[in-house]
């Protein structure tokens, strides 16, 4: 009698093509998107600028609120920002950096107290709170 040949064991292939896809779809660190980032950014400035310390304060990393001194300070932050710079009057040009595990929105403009453009930045997380702020004026470093 000849023996009947037995067919050759199928590896499955959908758990490599599944993890492969899982691969594609979720970058190594998660990042808010480009249009989001610069969406948080402008709103962020906005809230800064309008003195709405209780919806900045919601959406600071602890680290950075413990940084700047809690509510309190971020409400003095606002007052100084809105007395020295007073209303943005250009934006000139805004964009986005992506760093490793962050997104930064850049944002530099005139504003009506200070002769020369500042810029504007808001580091975000992969949730969209702020790790860090800054701004500064051009020739003068960050504060």
């Amino acid at each position: 009698m000849i023996p009947t040949p037995r067919p050759e064991p199928v590896a499955p292939r959908v758990a490599p093509i599944a993890f492969a896809l899982l691969l594609a779809a979720a970058p190594l660190h998660a990042q808010v998107a480009d249009s989001t980032a610069t969406t948080l950014g402008r709103r962020y400035l906005a809230w800064l600028e309008a003195g709405h310390v209780d919806s900045l304060v919601a959406v600071m990393t602890p680290a950075v609120l413990a940084r700047v001194g809690g509510t309190d300070g971020v409400a003095a932050r606002s007052a100084d920002v809105n007395q020295r710079l007073g209303a943005e009057t250009e934006l000139l040009e805004e964009g986005i950096v992506r760093g490793d595990s962050s997104v930064t929105y850049r944002r530099r403009a005139r504003f009506a107290r200070v002769e020369v453009p500042v810029l504007v930045t808001w580091e975000l997380d992969a949730a969209g709170r702020i790790v860090r702020g800054g701004l500064e004026t051009e020739g003068n470093p960050p504060r």
